[in-house]
């Protein structure tokens, strides 16, 4: 016997003209964010506090860190209203609330870094940090687009996405603490204080 076909996002016109109106956005500054992501590529891993007498620019774009953060928040948030189960009705209003809720969560932490970096690193080093953190943000949220868009339009494949999204978050993650820990270490003892800030701040 023929049963209902199980309820979608795939008709939902608001989300439909938001993920294609971030992505418009995206593509008519595109020049502001490959300058932004290619500051964010260094900002990944270098610790080199001098900029090479050849680049561009010192700073990222502006435009272009506000676009990347805003496709980290509404593709972040499509992963995470999805990462319990499969909705039994999809909700606009709650996947906003997940975009809300992740958009909330990284702006404490930019000013939780902000706060550890200034009492125990020099202005140089909190800069860095920082920026490695925002760094690893956006390629998140890049590399989340495809499998956003696949547990929105293929419920079949949520459980997969779902695992490939996490693990996408997770070595940017380690990425990003590696490169607190190179920050950071003194000496021994510094040690000591970065597995404080492991149980404080990641755990």
């Amino acid at each position: 016997a023929p049963t209902a076909k199980a309820p979608t996002f795939s008709g939902n016109t608001p989300l439909g003209l938001l993920l294609i109106g971030i992505l418009v956005l995206a593509a008519f500054n595109r020049s502001s964010i490959a300058h932004t992501l290619s500051r964010y590529r260094s900002d990944l891993w270098s610790m080199r506090r001098r900029r090479n007498v050849f680049d561009d620019s010192e700073t990222v774009s502006f435009r272009g860190v506000v676009i990347l953060s805003l496709i980290f928040f509404i593709f972040g948030g499509v992963v995470m209203f999805y990462l319990p189960a499969q909705p039994a009705v999809p909700s606009f209003s709650g996947i906003c609330a997940m975009m809300s809720l992740l958009a909330i969560y990284y702006l404490f932490q930019i000013c939780a870094y902000n706060v550890v970096g200034y009492a125990f690193s020099d202005p140089m080093g909190r800069k860095q940090w920082v920026g490695g953190f925002m760094a690893s943000q956006a390629y998140t949220g890049i590399l989340t687009i495809i499998p956003a868009f696949l547990i929105l339009f293929f419920p079949p494949w949520r459980q997969v996405m779902v695992v490939c999204a996490i693990s996408i978050y997770i070595i940017a993650r380690m990425v990003f603490i590696c490169k607190g820990f190179r920050i950071f270490y003194t000496n021994f003892g510094a040690i000591v204080y970065f597995i404080l800030y492991l149980c404080t701040l990641e755990i």
